[in-house]
């Protein structure tokens, strides 16, 4: 069935300008990659993707074309891609295309350097609550891209001359406050900023997760939505933090009982998740739904 949405979907990419991550050839090919190292897609993956690292390297190298920094239609959404692409064992390393990939990923993120001026002065303010959110996705792909060992002096100082800009912002909502320091952890874990660990440490401590019941919109089960945003924020939180940690304990508790909660809102919405949401789209739709509960189940009963 895979290999069969493959062929249509290739078929389709010779006629498509949209690179963007939303609806166009980054997320496409972020999906095939992911499904190549699933094994379900049989095949070279250099080859499945080259038309589309190919067309992505066209347009992010045409000085005409202007980008923005979101995941969805932006710079961020690029960058996971080409993140993934590395990621994947199967990606034959000194070929003409690992060396165009290389490049894409430098130019990004010059890119991402020069839209960066004020992006974090509403980082404070910002009310969005979603596994979506710009910041945490742009620090966890920066982590990532260090880990491929190309652009990693550029991307320390970047990263060095930013913290002056979002230092001391603390995010309104708890939620993202945890989202932040979790994203900031990992990506600190490459540049090894004293003052990036630091603001992490205020950050956790911050947290009132007495608060995050009522952050969260208890019917909101999407992939993209609330649920799943905390849950996940406090499971990475885990995951990342020191067990002699004094917020540690806290974690334990709180995800817990989130998970408990979640749980039984989800069953008793069950027989009506078809009827809520109509789409069967992954982001906003039941297939996202389903994915976050797996993944929730897998991390609070495996």
């Amino acid at each position: 069935m895979a290999d069969n949405l493959l062929d249509r979907v290739i078929e389709s990419i010779v006629s498509m300008n949209d690179i963007s991550f939303n609806g166009g050839l980054s997320g496409i090919g972020f999906a095939i990659n992911i499904l190549h190292e699933r094994k379900c897609i049989e095949g070279d993956i250099d080859d499945i993707l080259c038309d589309i690292d190919t067309l992505i390297y066209k347009n992010l190298t045409n000085q005409n074309i202007d980008y923005n920094v979101e995941l969805s239609d932006g710079l961020i959404g690029h960058l996971l891609y080409i993140i993934n692409r590395f990621k994947n064992e199967k990606h034959k390393v000194g070929t003409f295309q690992c060396i165009m990939n290389e490049a894409l990923l430098r130019i990004v993120i010059d890119k991402i350097e020069v839209k960066i001026s004020g992006l974090f002065q509403g980082l404070s303010k910002d009310l969005l609550s979603t596994i979506l959110w710009k910041y945490p996705i742009l620090f966890y792909c920066l982590g990532e891209a260090m880990k491929q060992g190309i652009y990693n002096d550029k991307i320390r100082s970047m990263v060095v001359d930013w913290s002056f800009s979002f230092i001391g912002q603390l995010p309104y909502l708890n939620i993202n406050r945890l989202s932040i320091a979790n994203s900031l952890s990992y990506l600190n874990n490459e540049v090894r900023c004293k003052s990036i660990a630091s603001f992490v440490d205020t950050l956790y401590y911050s947290v009132n997760f007495d608060d995050f019941l009522s952050e969260i919109d208890k019917d909101n089960f999407l992939f993209s939505g609330d649920w799943f945003y905390a849950i996940f924020n406090v499971y990475v939180a885990q995951r990342l933090m020191d067990q002699n940690h004094c917020r540690y304990k806290d974690l334990e508790s709180v995800g817990k009982k989130l998970y408990m909660l979640y749980s039984e809102s989800m069953k008793l919405r069950l027989n009506k998740i078809d009827d809520l949401y109509s789409q069967s789209a992954l982001i906003n739709g039941y297939s996202g739904i389903v994915l976050a509960y797996n993944l929730l189940h897998d991390f609070y009963e495996t």
